[in-house]
């Protein structure tokens, strides 16, 4: 049998069904629903995930046929049998086995390793001929380990059929000759003035991760360009660019490609960049929406990519921005994407504003770019990482991509470039690092001649960050905190870590260490770590090493929400990492401390938890994937020894009801008043009605546990 190596172009990882995104509106606009597979939650840890998958069921479609393009609607259902037949595998349930992958070959009929599989249950359930026939087909498909396939005990009683040599030899053939295996895809050449095809010939899905991967090879860069090339962007940014141009020392956008994922409701003006190539989705990519899905679900290989959708989920418990699914959903693509030439901008709608709920977003990346407000805000950005890739030299923009540096470079650059980043030192305040960006405030005069200075031994460094210790942190689901999630992660991802400050004890300790990537050889760095927002009395930096490059950071509790440099509400404490080189600084790393705005802390001058007070600020918005509102206020008592004894919970208009350290509902007591019978509650998340329409709550039932 095989089940974790996958030979096939097509699926491998799953996510939250969710909706096309709609252009925005000051009014919500009606959206139609539609299944996307989540990408690996490898890096987002949030259990309340599957809340999204419930509160969009009954959304949810028919499956769409099998085809290239419609693998991230059929990528669960992959997941789910893959699953089914790990058990079946360990149990050697061999009809169980046949039927899944029968139901497998329904779903995706062109799958390798399923069709293997396949074979292999036909073979098991004694029935030879079926089984060479799928064999051939799994060959055929890609599936050319004649090794395992001639060794593969499951295939035993097919060796002395006499097309089992026949069989081995085409796999053989097929491996041993690339040009003739199936599904082989090449990068599509991209030609200025047309558009760069996504299509079945550059595109296969990654089984292994999720997503597609496109290849693109970029077309030598001409001798000379015709000036009706030329950027022909306003002002003074205009002039210097076209005059670099006219000198050969500015690469120009030759090769660069353009991402619209809003069907033109947002397009950047491509007459003024007329190098710049837009990325076609051809038909069948368009049927399946491909062409419409907010954040990207590609990697484009071998071209940079700008790009970027003025959309958002409108409507419904689980509305958000673009980049607030992205940033929790689809880390990982956003990491891959980051790593590989691609920048992507998307508004933030209603999620920082002052007048809805603030600044609502559970962490902070370097992954990508949130304008203000919401459609075309994002067009000033855009227009600035295009001029700054034009303002490039050519030789220093290919070393770059090469290195796969071009998107933290653009990020270091948009930075420093704000208009209040005026001097070096400015770079190490929360004035070059809003989580949000007006384009307006970028200097774009400043952006592109810092672009086209750089050269190819001297280009900013790049850091990533590790976790390496953390204490405090609740750990233990209804009892050290109340939320169907396993603990405090939200995010660990190399450039960006974010914490739901969850648990009740007062203080959280991390031990952070940058590190760098790919660092010039005899160069020192020093690192950098600054509060971009947060009480910076309740936070304390403690660095380690003379560079910086360990850092021990205490976060104590800080409410629920405060005031940040940036003038928006926030429930969130970030913290920057920056490398020096002496030269150049680097793209921010970020540590976040997220803390709940739907929750009221008591806490005692020796920093004991005194009560929470879910009911009266149930009102308060957060994000359901973090965290429910709750209908209840808890009082904490203690022991002599200073540990928790348990807690009163008290709703209004019922009996106040006492709970074990455990978590377990008191129903009797004893004579010594030791609890004689308890109750084991049981939280279930789901969907209530409110004044504000459908909201997610946390809902407690027990049953007895005498």
């Amino acid at each position: 049998m095989q089940v974790m190596q996958v030979i096939s172009r097509k699926s491998n990882v799953e996510c939250p069904p969710r909706a096309f995104p709609v252009p925005h509106s000051p009014v919500p606009v009606p959206r139609s629903p539609f299944p996307i597979p989540r990408l690996a939650l490898c890096i987002v840890h949030c259990a309340l995930c599957i809340l999204l998958a419930i509160s969009l069921r009954a959304q949810e479609q028919k499956l769409p046929p099998y085809g290239l393009f419609a693998m991230p609607a059929l990528h669960p259902v992959h997941k789910q049998l893959v699953a089914q037949f790990k058990e079946a595998l360990a149990a050697k349930d061999y009809k169980a086995m046949l039927e899944i992958s029968t139901k497998a070959v329904e779903v995706l009929p062109e799958d390798a390793t399923w069709r293997y599989n396949l074979a292999c249950s036909l073979a098991r359930e004694g029935k030879p001929r079926e089984a060479l026939k799928e064999l051939e087909k799994a060959v055929r498909l890609g599936f050319t380990d004649e090794v395992q396939i001639a060794a593969d005990a499951d295939l035993a009683t097919l060796r002395r059929q006499k097309d089992f040599a026949r069989i081995l030899s085409v796999a053989h053939e097929l491996q041993s000759s690339p040009d003739k295996r199936p599904n082989t895809i090449a990068p599509a050449p991209v030609a200025i003035g047309k558009s760069a095809p996504v299509s079945r010939a550059n595109t296969t899905w990654n089984m292994e991760n999720g997503g597609f991967i496109t290849l693109f090879s970029r077309p030598p860069r001409p001798e000379t360009i015709d000036t009706n090339r030329f950027v022909s962007v306003p002002g003074k940014t205009g002039e210097r660019l076209r005059r670099w141009q006219f000198e050969g020392t500015a690469a120009g956008n030759w090769g660069d490609l353009y991402d619209n994922l809003d069907r033109g409701h947002s397009r950047l003006d491509l007459r003024r960049f007329p190098e710049m190539t837009p990325i076609r989705y051809n038909a069948e990519a368009v049927s399946n929406g491909l062409d419409n899905t907010g954040a990207t679900l590609f990697n484009f290989a071998g071209a940079p990519v700008i790009g970027n959708s003025s959309t958002a989920m409108t409507t419904g418990p689980t509305w958000r921005s673009i980049p607030r699914y992205a940033q929790e959903f689809t880390a990982p693509y956003l990491v891959a994407q980051y790593l590989n030439n691609q920048s992507y901008v998307y508004p933030q709608h209603h999620d920082y504003l002052p007048t809805i709920a603030g600044d609502v977003y559970p962490s902070r990346t370097p992954y990508l770019y949130i304008s203000p407000g919401s459609s075309w805000t994002d067009q000033p950005i855009l227009a600035a990482l295009a001029s700054a890739l034009a303002a490039m030299r050519p030789e220093t923009k290919d070393e770059l991509v090469r290195r796969h540096l071009l998107s933290p470079v653009l990020q270091y650059l948009v930075h420093s470039s704000l208009k209040g980043v005026t001097r070096r030192a400015d770079y190490l305040t929360p004035a070059a690092h809003p989580p949000i960006i007006d384009g307006t405030t970028i200097d774009t005069l400043r952006l592109v001649e810092a672009a086209h200075a750089l050269t190819t031994n001297a280009l900013p460094p790049l850091v990533g960050l590790r976790l390496t210790r953390e204490v405090g942190a609740g750990t233990k689901p209804f009892t050290d905190f109340f939320d169907a999630a396993p603990g405090e992660r939200l995010l660990d991802s190399p450039f960006a870590i974010a914490r739901a400050f969850r648990g009740m004890k007062f203080t959280r300790k991390y031990t952070l260490e940058a590190a760098p990537v790919n660092p010039t050889p005899n160069k020192k760095l020093k690192y950098h770590w600054f509060v971009v927002q947060g009480d910076e009395e309740r936070i304390r930096i403690l660095p380690r090493t003379d560079d910086g490059r360990v850092a021990d950071i205490e976060i104590d509790y800080q409410g629920p929400v405060f005031g940040t440099p940036f003038g928006v509400q926030s429930s969130r404490a970030d913290i920057a990492l920056v490398a020096d080189d002496g030269l150049f600084f680097s793209p921010p790393a970020f540590f976040t401390c997220f803390f709940l705005n739907n929750e009221v802390r008591r806490y005692s001058e020796d920093r004991r938890i005194i009560s929470v007070d879910y009911a009266s600020a149930a009102e308060n918005y957060v994000d359901p994937q973090i965290s429910l509102r709750k209908d209840w206020r808890d009082l904490y008592s203690y022991n002599a020894d200073g540990s928790v004894s348990g807690w009163t919970r008290l709703r209004q208009g019922q009996d106040p009801v006492a709970y074990t350290a455990d978590g377990e509902r008191i129903v009797k007591l004893a004579a010594d008043g030791k609890p004689l019978e308890t109750a084991k509650p049981k939280y279930t998340p789901k969907t209530i009605e409110s004044i504000d329409g459908p909201v997610m709550a946390l809902i407690e039932e027990w049953t007895s546990n005498p």
